[in-house]
């Protein structure tokens, strides 16, 4: 089958508007994310999962470790230039030690 040039350039255009990025490797519908997610999730053995509705991702599934684990990097993140700032206004004398002694005993 032969395509004009209009023709060809539209089917590109048309084929890259409905390719959709999926970030993980396992994907479901999610009529069957709702028949049964305990299960799917068990089968993803703590592999994120997206969650398609039409062949779209809707959202993301991971496990509770990775969500710690990404808000404790977002965290380490956001945190850095405070402590580097600090490090640095300790370094040049302009910020003194307060030394803190934690004491065991509920109060």
């Amino acid at each position: 089958m032969h395509l004009s040039k209009f023709s060809a350039k539209f089917c590109i255009y048309l084929t890259e508007a409905l390719v959709e990025r999926i970030l993980t490797s396992r994907a479901v519908a999610v009529s069957e994310f709702k028949r049964a997610p305990n299960e799917i999730v068990a089968e993803a053995n703590g592999e994120p999962i997206a969650v398609l509705t039409n062949n779209k991702p809707s959202f993301y599934v991971i496990p509770a470790s990775t969500y710690e684990s990404l808000m404790e990097a977002i965290y380490d993140i956001e945190s850095a230039p405070l402590l580097e700032k600090r490090l640095a206004d300790y370094k040049a004398g302009k910020e003194k030690v307060v030394r803190v002694k934690l004491d065991s005993k509920k109060s």
